[in-house]
């Protein structure tokens, strides 16, 4: 809406409209590739709970049966792999509700400025899926700002609008911080310097913009940079996905093939002594 009012002032709304066009589509590209990223690891993890939690409620308490006529003291992972099959069985309604709750108030959160702002922080700074996000943000950003720029808006204004568009409430402080900093004198690349969210290459590439007023065609060529990086970080990301996925899934079995084999191990030593 910004966009297009700016547009309509400058008379330039064809060319306002082309590039918020442009804008849209590759975002929702990057966007795609992002999620194209997560379907494999969340079905991977959604289908070892539910194979753990079958084995919680249909194998263990029938192996527990069995080791409890043994009279036999169990090792302490067996208890505990026990134990949390207790509670899957006796208050697995509760636990359905409660991952909904928290499903349902993470949904609502994000709407809220209450917990917007921590759950976008969090997402930013999060190891191996931050870097993703970042640059994703950062491609956004400069394409935007290019845009908005390459159709006449004042430069303070777009800014405005920018991170009003961003989705993330970090970039967005920040952008706005950079904002009132500029209509103060102070350059932009100097104001965003200070700031971790915006890498030292960015930030002189903006300087030299600035210096050489083409700080829109420098803004493209930003985006255009961030854009393959997303392109090179959703590959890595899947890359390291691949080997942390099976070592959750590996633990996770081996936890509950080791719970079950060290009682039945015991019994077999002490039959061999008796």
């Amino acid at each position: 809406v910004g966009v297009v009012k700016s547009g309509e002032a400058s008379g330039k709304l064809n060319e306002v409209l082309k590039s918020l066009a442009s804008e849209v589509e590759k975002m929702a590209l990057i966007r795609k590739k992002i999620r194209g990223a997560m379907i494999y690891p969340l079905f991977i993890m959604c289908v070892l709970v539910i194979v753990v939690a079958g084995m919680l409620v249909f194998v263990v308490p029938k192996l527990s049966e069995v080791f409890e006529q043994t009279d036999q003291q169990l090792p302490l992972l067996t208890r505990v792999v026990i134990g949390a099959s207790d509670v899957v069985q006796n208050f697995w309604p509760l636990l359905l509700v409660g991952v909904a709750l928290i499903w349902l108030g993470l949904a609502v959160g994000r709407k809220t400025r209450l917990l917007k702002r921590p759950i976008d922080e969090f997402v930013v700074r999060v190891p191996i899926f931050g870097p993703l996000v970042q640059k994703s943000l950062l491609a956004r950003f400069a394409h935007s700002f290019a845009n908005l720029l390459h159709a006449g808006i004042p430069i303070v204004e777009a800014l405005h609008i920018n991170a009003k568009t961003l989705g993330n409430e970090v970039y967005k402080e920040r952008v706005l911080l950079a904002a009132e900093d500029l209509s103060r004198g102070i350059p932009l690349a100097e104001s965003l310097r200070d700031s971790t969210l915006f890498p030292p290459l960015l930030v002189q590439m903006i300087a030299i913009g600035e210096q050489t007023a083409q700080l829109d065609s420098v803004s493209m060529k930003i985006a255009e940079y961030y854009e393959e990086e997303v392109d090179i970080a959703v590959q890595n990301f899947t890359k390291i996905l691949e080997p942390v996925i099976i070592v959750a899934v590996g633990s996770s079995v081996g936890v509950i093939v080791a719970s079950i084999m060290l009682p039945i191990i015991k019994l077999i030593d002490i039959s061999e002594a008796l």
